[in-house]
């Protein structure tokens, strides 16, 4: 899992639960999502910290190498 800190990054430990209402169970599950994502669209992503649902909106971008 993952966890973000106080300046909203994400690290080690937190739980993706859901993206865009659909439930997360392995890393096919978000790849399935993240297929019909387009750059500049939102995700609403749910996640465990701590054993507590928190939920955030991320855009995404174009990530260039």
């Amino acid at each position: 899992g993952t966890l973000r800190d106080q300046n909203g990054q994400i690290r080690l430990g937190d739980i993706i639960v859901k993206m865009n209402d659909h439930p997360i169970k392995s890393y096919e599950d978000v790849y399935q999502v993240l297929d019909n994502i387009n750059i500049g669209d939102t995700i609403t992503l749910q996640y465990l910290r701590e054993n507590k649902s928190h939920e955030v909106k991320l855009t995404t971008i174009e990530v260039k190498n």
